[in-house]
């Protein structure tokens, strides 16, 4: 049986990822983390469609809120975006319930560490420290 695609390719569940305990002490991050999240997200449309909840994934309920929305689109792919600080805690535990495979993109806004770079920057580009837990669960 061949496997047929529309014209639209893939279906991506797309979760861009942060942390909502962060939001207390870095309020001004999460403008530049939601329009980061549109562009990534922009980005993602060019090889299928994109089923978003169209907000940052920043607590347990937000992630189970996403898992069905890509369950009830039965997306192809997920994608985890980490667009600020975030924890796999937060996603793991719920995406058990809708096994697709997942791609955990390392993502930051600026492609190397600026010169300028002060300690409130770093906290908004501090996404690569969730990757490697989220990898980790994944793989156990």
């Amino acid at each position: 049986m061949t496997n047929q695609r529309n014209s639209e390719g893939i279906k991506i569940g797309y979760m861009p990822l942060a942390h909502k305990i962060y939001w207390k002490y870095f309020p001004e991050h999460r403008s530049p983390a939601l329009g980061l999240a549109g562009e990534l997200r922009d980005y993602l449309s060019q090889f299928g469609s994109v089923c978003e909840t169209g907000q940052l994934i920043d607590s347990y309920a937000q992630s189970v809120e996403a898992r069905r929305l890509f369950q009830a689109n039965d997306v192809d792919v997920i994608v985890l975006a980490t667009v600020t600080y975030s924890t796999p805690d937060d996603v793991i535990l719920d995406l058990k319930k809708f096994s697709r495979p997942t791609i955990v993109w390392n993502t930051q806004a600026s492609s190397s560490i600026p010169a300028d770079l002060d300690f409130k920057k770093w906290m908004l580009e501090h996404g690569v420290t969730g990757v490697p837990g989220i990898t980790n669960l994944l793989v156990r």
